[in-house]
């Protein structure tokens, strides 16, 4: 509840509500010992089953939601969980496969477009080119890229900031 209080408040107090957030995270999923490997993966929550793995994920939520349109307060919390995920030795199954299936999901339709079915043209005049591939030809069926030169010359949306990408990365880096 007072995590819940703090998320929502204006952004100096949610920054506070986000470290206790994270911190009641990592008490909920990190484990002490192994557990068996995942045999089942979960993007929604309500499939999940009751426990602490859904509590931390019901967490992870509400910070979500709290800091749509606050990207320097997004970019804290991607950097305080990468943190977080980073000092965990062992990680409940149940909450990795949502964090797999959602941050991972949600990052492609934020930054990633596929060569074969985007148009990289131009705006204002500049050409866009994919310039770097992290794959060598033949490793994939279909090229895909980060959609950095859209996201530079155009608006920022609510949802997609620049600004945020390395902080989101390093947090799907570690899942």
């Amino acid at each position: 509840m007072l995590i819940q209080k703090q998320c929502i408040s204006d952004a100096s107090i949610k920054i506070k509500g986000i470290v206790s957030a994270v911190m009641a995270v990592k008490h909920l999923a990190c484990l002490k010992k192994e557990k068996e490997p995942i045999t089942e993966f979960f993007s929604n929550i309500d499939d999940m089953p009751a426990g602490p793995a859904k509590d931390a994920v019901s967490i992870i939520q509400l910070i979500l939601k709290s800091t749509l349109k606050f990207p320097e307060i997004l970019i804290f919390f991607y950097d305080q969980f990468a943190n977080m995920l980073n000092e965990c030795k062992y990680i409940d199954g149940t909450f990795l496969s949502w964090l797999f299936m959602n941050f991972t999901q949600n990052f492609q339709e934020c930054f990633i477009i596929d060569l074969e079915t985007c148009d990289l043209s131009s705006i204002g005049g500049l050409e866009f080119t994919n310039q770097c591939c992290l794959n060598e030809e033949g490793e994939v069926d279909e090229p895909i890229v980060l959609n950095i030169g859209n996201l530079v010359f155009r608006e920022p949306t609510e949802k997609v900031e620049l600004r945020i990408l390395p902080s989101w990365f390093r947090v799907i880096q570690l899942i």
